[in-house]
């Protein structure tokens, strides 16, 4: 590819990974808030409720975490060859 493609991955990439650490911020909130609200409440019903949703934080977050993973495998993966391309340009 040209180094003009490999950029356009590495900034939509590169947007992508903004976007999921903001999620991944806002999924660690959720859990934090429905966990403090489960140790704060007295009423089992409300316990169950709060840990179902706390539950779903982590899970959610898990998920997220793992396509972060993959962002910055391919963030990476297009790093690489954009530093070939641009010694090859700076070659020629």
């Amino acid at each position: 590819m040209t180094i003009t493609n490999e950029a356009a991955y590495l900034y939509v990439y590169s947007k992508k990974l903004i976007s999921i650490n903001r999620r991944i911020h806002s999924l660690r909130e959720d859990g934090r808030k429905a966990l403090e609200k489960f140790h704060q409440t007295n009423d089992s019903s409300q316990k169950e409720k709060y840990r179902r949703q706390s539950r779903k934080a982590a899970d959610k977050l898990k998920k997220t975490i793992e396509e972060k993973q993959n962002i910055l495998t391919k963030l990476h993966r297009h790093q690489v060859a954009f530093a070939g391309q641009l010694r090859n340009e700076a070659g020629k």
